[in-house]
């Protein structure tokens, strides 16, 4: 019986990659055990906990990529969630005070950034729409907290909450069929 290969043969520099990951990976699981110990004994502010969250988007984002849904508008969102998320814990744990100005500004940027990847190259990325239409979900939510007084209300919040709902309006009344189609395959029932 003869066997044919089908997989390509691995060349040097792939091995070294596959090693310096495997580096990484050890020396990130090595950081997010060390440093909660060093902050428990020294003491002060959780900074151990905005270290284990950089580690963790680090790792997301970098060390082990999604595989299947691996596009430009799944990977900017996710990319804003993790900032996001990051800049509130530094101003939550460290440095109070910035962060409800600077985290809606990036919020309104990368949904602006989104919607045009979505128009650009409208018939490849409408089956992406799910991680834009969970954006602009989050982007309602807050801007809806800040006018309910839960958040401070500044102008990037109410910018956020503008292009937010412009865009959703505007996405709701010209793809209506499409993101119809889009909550069909993401809610279905068997």
């Amino acid at each position: 019986m003869q066997i044919d290969l089908i997989y390509p043969e691995r060349t040097k520099r792939s091995r070294r990659i596959e090693k310096i990951g495997k580096v990484l990976e050890w020396l990130s699981l090595a950081t997010c055990v060390i440093c909660p110990i060093v902050n428990y004994y020294v003491g002060g502010k959780a900074w151990s906990v905005v270290v284990i969250w950089a580690v963790y988007s680090f790792w997301s984002l970098i060390l082990s990529p999604d595989i299947v849904e691996r596009n430009m508008i799944s990977q900017t969102a996710k990319v804003i969630w993790k900032a996001s998320v990051l800049l509130g814990l530094i101003d939550y744990c460290l440095a109070p005070g910035w962060a409800d100005f600077v985290i809606p500004i990036i919020g309104f940027s990368g949904l602006l950034f989104v919607a045009v990847i979505y128009l650009a190259d409208y018939k490849r990325q409408r089956q992406n729409a799910m991680p834009m239409i969970w954006l602009f979900i989050f982007a309602l939510a807050f801007s809806i907290a800040s006018l309910l007084g839960w958040l401070k209300l500044n102008w990037p919040m109410m910018v956020l909450g503008g292009i937010s709902s412009v865009l959703s309006i505007l996405g709701a009344v010209a793809f209506h069929s499409d993101l119809a189609l889009e909550l069909k395959k993401r809610f279905h029932r068997d």
